[in-house]
């Protein structure tokens, strides 16, 4: 466990090293997914989405995924220090057996959530039952 918190530590590092404000720690905060249940649909594209069913996450394109897209998610908490404050953003760590990737986490209700994607792109989900 603590391994796996200071792996986290060290790839949320160079995910947010080109971000102006510095991390200062890491944290997970919950072990349980993120989301409920359901489609989440993208708000861009509604053939594009993302379906939860316990504990597990695809993304799917076209409507469509393989067993490769399955994969587990939480929210990792990263602290910077902005203006002499400390400001705790969350991020989304979606593990895959081939690679884990980070979303910054703009927002999120039982509805709805946002993902930074990139630097440029944001995407708004749906939910859709």
């Amino acid at each position: 466990m603590r391994f796996q918190i200071i792996w986290i530590g060290i790839v949320m590092l160079f995910v947010v090293s080109c971000n102006k404000e510095n991390p200062i720690g890491f944290a997970v905060v919950d072990k349980r997914p993120f989301l409920g249940d359901g489609k989440w649909i993208s708000q861009s594209d509604s053939l594009n989405g993302i379906a939860v069913i316990e504990n597990k996450l695809a993304i799917f394109n076209d409507m469509k995924f393989s067993s490769a897209d399955i994969c587990k998610h939480q929210i990792i908490d990263s602290v910077f220090q902005v203006e002499g404050h400390k400001k705790v953003i969350p991020y989304v760590q979606v593990i895959c057996d081939s690679d884990t990737v980070y979303y910054k986490l703009l927002e999120r209700n039982d509805f709805s959530f946002r993902l930074q994607l990139d630097k440029t792109r944001q995407e708004k989900y749906v939910l859709r039952k």
